[in-house]
């Protein structure tokens, strides 16, 4: 399916799904925005794509005028550069325990960064991991069926599974970076829905787009506390501005 984008007056595309999906990733899109596919009467915003009779896009509805951001967006914007910092203050107010696949600040050693570093990790020059979830397990031959994240003061690097129904089976790795001036949310969300009963991951969004399973610690069962810490790190950069909204609810909640 190839579809049609429409942001300020302007039409782009069409993208394929993976196009699309990569598009939304970067902030370039957003589910809001107007879209079309063949068959459609009309543009209507992404998330809401319905079949329709045309079979050429309608005309693009003019941009509404533009609205003067508030003195709160300029601080959003302007505090996108001080994840460290946010990260600092999160450290000190957190209540909850830090699981045992989670490692922080100093406490990240050089063993546990190489495991990330042989697999997804490379980091930009001035750029300090903050946060690192997960080793490999004895049984993890190869890396086979590994995910993890890595945190880090400027973006979040992730080495993910890609969803799958057959993702236990064949487990296909999604590696990337997103920087955090490109990210408007992010949150370890839903529980994976594989074949067979083995615990895969939790799916990473990053902008409302799902990049993938992470597994939440290397053990049968996913743990609890490690998502919970990680979440509660996005609703605190919700909060201070560095992230447009907080985490939403899942079911494994």
């Amino acid at each position: 399916m190839k579809i049609h984008i429409s942001k300020n007056g302007q039409q782009f595309g069409p993208y394929d799904e993976e196009q699309l999906t990569e598009k939304i990733v970067q902030g370039s899109v957003a589910y809001d925005d107007l879209a079309w596919v063949e068959g459609m009467s009309e543009w209507l915003p992404l998330r809401q794509i319905t079949s329709g009779s045309t079979e050429v896009p309608p005309p693009i509805p003019q941009p509404l005028p533009s609205v003067v951001p508030t003195p709160s967006q300029f601080a959003k914007s302007e505090g996108r550069s001080n994840v460290a910092d946010a990260f600092s203050r999160f450290l000190t107010s957190y209540k909850g325990e830090v699981s045992e696949s989670i490692w922080t600040g100093k406490n990240i050693s050089k063993k546990i960064l190489g495991i990330h570093e042989a697999g997804h990790l490379r980091l930009a020059p001035n750029e300090s991991p903050l946060i690192v979830l997960n080793k490999k397990a004895w049984y993890q031959f190869g890396g086979f069926g590994w995910s993890g994240l890595v945190i880090t003061n400027q973006a979040v690097h992730y080495c993910a599974l890609k969803k799958s129904f057959f993702a236990s089976l064949v487990p296909i790795k999604a590696k990337g970076v997103m920087p955090f001036d490109k990210i408007k949310s992010i949150e370890i969300a839903e529980h994976d829905a594989c074949f067979g009963t083995a615990y895969v991951g939790h799916e990473l969004r990053i902008n409302d787009a799902i990049l993938g399973y992470v597994r939440m610690g290397t053990g049968i069962e996913f743990d609890g506390e490690a998502i919970l810490f990680l979440n509660a790190f996005f609703d605190h950069l919700a909060e201070e501005g560095l992230l447009e909204r907080p985490v939403k609810e899942y079911a494994w909640q």
